[in-house]
């Protein structure tokens, strides 16, 4: 062998024996990181990734947050980990210093736990490559409060070079999914300084459940399945849950899928669905609370802002769909009135402008809705229903932006269904976002349909059947607030005869001689046969518990009974009409006892 050969034998001899040695070495050493950080008292590991860990958030926060927990306790070959006291906290002599050099955040956060635990963590093979899997993922009374105002100068700061704390983030979230991810009683609280006035929404003792949290990439065309097509970023969720504080509610989004790139939201389900039985429900509030059933099928939101998110805190949704929905606010009327608070409930509208979050949607539609409004009533112990279906809505700047409020203040809603299954229903709904009272607007149309049709509102709610007449149309009118409604109803019908009824074993009897009386004193049509029209006029004063279907239930029937009398309600007493109330007096079954439980 000659001399140049044997020379290029010991070198390769010599790298093969360091290759080994520091194979061995980082075997060796990886085995004593991971039993070291297993140990409690780890002298090793676990205090040079803590401080490590603590370094990266100080210096990618330029000094402003510093980590602080009691326990920190990793187990890498039984995949757990837990961390007690977890806690950061802003320096606010650091965010002064940096508010004055043009360098603090728009928002500070300050988080505590009382527990962050991590079980059955670890890199598994996948189809898509190797992903590190956490299959339980649970903070215990986490506290959260993030205070945000905007610094203008974030909008013009050019994007710096990112931290290697929010590289490793970026990194490992493409590669990281969440069987389950549970947040038990939690506090949150937003506070919005970006108002003249400050905003404030907290929400306490919320229990939120996310299953299948996964971060995928996929091919920006779908139609493009080769090996190199362009890949977009998509956060993937099968089911976000939250259960509401009173124990009454839970909120679920199933199969929820957020593409960046494409700027867009999807959920397959939504649904506000009580977690009791209707018996249950009053037992647990035990008062005439509305019970509200909402599911939302395959919602789009697209065309989001998504740099007025991150610049300025700001949700703003350029189109959003529904594809299907159905909904029901059920009340049982023999329960007693809710004692406090005596100031009115808010409108949805109102409800709006006092959430902290900067939310606008352009424009909203839904599709294929269905809605009841049920209430059981006290004298007749059944259930009144107003059904609309085949529902199809467009709403219009639904905003509690300040600058974009004073461009257009008011969100239009335009509907139309089929009432009751049968009369085309055309509304309007305009709603003032400046108003200080809650002033909104209604309009509305209805068709031709039998008046038997309403016979499931008139006989529990009325004691009154209709047995024949033809309801050729309705329109109305009304300008409302937070206290008062005013407006009008023009009701034309003919040959209109009812029936007054009375609550006798648990069924209802036709009174004979009133319903007669009745029948012979009461105008059969409007406009009359000589032609003189009597109009619906609308006054009613709101009861501050009252909802706002409700109020809107309580106006109808103001007006109706007017136009259908031919008697108006007293100038000086709203809400009284002569007819209606000799009718009450005489028909009116003794009350039961407050809190006595209705039928379902």
């Amino acid at each position: 062998m000659s001399d140049q050969k044997k020379h290029k034998s010991k070198v390769w001899a010599w790298i093969a024996g360091v290759l080994l040695v520091l194979i061995i070495a980082g075997f060796v050493g990886w085995h004593f990181f991971k039993k070291d950080l297993a140990n409690p008292k780890s002298k090793v590991a676990k205090p040079l990734l803590t401080n490590q860990l603590k370094k990266m958030i100080h210096d990618a926060s330029d000094g402003l947050y510093h980590l602080e927990y009691s326990q920190f306790d990793v187990n890498i070959d039984a995949g757990q980990g837990v961390i007690a006291d977890f806690k950061l906290i802003p320096d606010t002599n650091v965010y002064k210093q940096l508010l004055a050099a043009h360098k603090a955040p728009d928002n500070v956060f300050y988080v505590n736990t009382d527990s962050l635990l991590i079980n059955n963590f670890g890199f598994t093979k996948t189809a898509a490559g190797r992903r590190f899997n956490i299959a339980t993922l649970m903070m215990k009374r986490p506290v959260i409060r993030v205070v945000t105002k905007h610094q203008p100068y974030n909008d013009t700061v050019k994007t710096a070079k990112p931290s290697v704390l929010m590289g490793l983030v970026k990194d490992m979230l493409k590669i990281t999914s969440v069987e389950k991810m549970l947040m038990r009683n939690m506090d949150f609280t937003l506070v919005n300084l970006n108002e003249p006035k400050e905003k404030r929404t907290s929400l306490k003792h919320l229990n939120i459940k996310v299953n299948g949290f996964v971060v995928d990439e996929i091919p920006a065309n779908k139609t493009d399945t080769s090996k190199n097509s362009k890949k977009e970023l998509t956060v993937k969720v099968k089911l976000y849950q939250i259960a509401t504080p009173d124990s009454l509610y839970h909120i679920n989004a199933e199969n929820m899928m957020f593409s960046p790139a494409g700027r867009s939201l999807s959920i397959a389900k939504f649904t506000l669905e009580p977690r009791l039985s209707k018996a249950a429900f009053y037992h647990a509030v035990k008062y005439d609370k509305d019970r509200i059933h909402l599911i939302f099928n395959k919602m789009v939101m697209g065309n989001i802002d998504i740099e007025r998110f991150l610049q300025k805190e700001q949700i703003h949704v350029g189109h959003a769909t529904v594809g299907s929905s159905w909904g029901e606010v059920y009340n049982n009327y023999n329960w007693p009135k809710k004692q406090r608070p005596l100031r009115p409930k808010p409108y949805p509208h109102e409800l709006l402008q006092k959430l902290a979050f900067d939310v606008t949607i352009d424009t909203m539609k839904m599709h294929s809705g269905s809605f009841r409004y049920a209430i059981t009533a006290k004298a007749s112990e059944e259930t009144a229903s107003l059904l609309m279906t085949n529902m199809e809505g467009t709403f219009t700047n639904i905003t509690n932006n300040t600058f974009v409020k004073k461009r257009k203040p008011y969100t239009y809603a335009f509907m139309q269904a089929k009432m009751m299954g049968v009369a085309n229903m055309h509304s309007t709904f305009k709603f003032n976002l400046l108003s200080k009272d809650g002033a909104f607007s209604y309009s509305s149309t209805m068709g031709p349909m039998d008046g038997k049709a309403l016979n499931p509102l008139a006989k529990p709610l009325a004691m009154m059947a209709i047995q024949s007449g033809t309801i050729d149309k309705m329109i109305v009118q009304l300008n409302a607030t937070d206290h008062a409604a005013k407006g009008n109803i023009d009701l034309y019908y003919q040959n209109m005869k009812v029936a007054l009824l009375k609550n006798k074993s648990d069924t209802l009897k036709k009174r004979g001689f009133l319903s007669a009386l009745s029948n012979a004193f009461l105008p059969n049509d409007n406009p009359r046969k000589n032609g003189k029209f009597r109009k619906g006029p609308v006054s009613v004063t709101r009861d501050p518990h009252e909802s706002f279907f409700g109020f809107l239930w309580k106006c109808s029937l103001d007006g109706m009974s007017s136009a259908m009398t031919g008697f108006n309600q007293h100038k000086n007493k709203p809400n009284q009409n002569v007819v209606t109330d000799m009718l009450r007096n005489v028909i009116k079954q003794p009350e039961k006892k407050a809190g006595k439980k209705g039928k379902h």
